[in-house]
């Protein structure tokens, strides 16, 4: 048990020694501040939001593996203090690391190897938290646009998921209202 929180925190080391996690952080704060009139409570939870979510990409691209407790942390501000009521946060956990475990399991029975990983399932259920079920739609259909991008992008270096998954989850938070304004006008 102690390895693995050693292994989790050389993970937040290695990305809190990337300049990409303090610029990450520095853009999401900014974009947060720009959008603020959207967001209603405390501004902590949401800066704490993305300073975590800035370590999650830098560590799965400089390791291509997620911190898990850093995840869980994820999960739990979004459960304590994040924008949805607490049974919404914990249905959007449920059906996001659902729906991750299953499109995982079908995906690899498709293409006979791993094409989502563990640690992936997890941090679509933390990223549910914070969406609750009203925000998965918006999500879900950021992420096909941005698991498309990757696809092509790809070609030359492979490239991990949980980018993608933080992206869309980011720009669904902030904007996702207007996903159901322009699809049901």
């Amino acid at each position: 048990m102690m390895q693995f929180f050693r292994d989790d925190w050389a993970l937040v080391r290695l990305a809190l020694a990337s300049a990409w996690a303090y610029a990450l952080a520095l853009v999401g704060l900014a974009w947060l501040l720009w959008a603020g009139i959207l967001i209603t409570g405390p501004l902590w939870p949401w800066a704490c939001l993305v300073v975590l979510l800035a370590i999650i990409m830098v560590a799965d691209m400089r390791q291509t593996l997620l911190p898990l407790v850093v995840v869980g942390l994820v999960a739990a501000l979004g459960l304590l203090a994040g924008p949805q009521p607490l049974t919404m946060a914990i249905l959007g956990a449920g059906v996001a690391f659902g729906g991750a475990l299953v499109v995982g399991i079908i995906a690899q029975k498709l293409a006979g190897k791993p094409a989502l990983g563990a640690a992936d399932v997890w941090l679509a259920g933390a990223l549910g938290c914070w969406l609750g079920l009203k925000g998965l739609a918006p999500w879900l259909a950021l992420l096909a646009v941005f698991g498309v991008l990757m696809v092509i992008m790809s070609r030359r270096q492979r490239l991990p998921f949980a980018p993608a998954m933080v992206g869309a989850a980011w720009v669904a938070l902030l904007h996702g209202h207007y996903y159901y304004q322009w699809l049901l006008p």
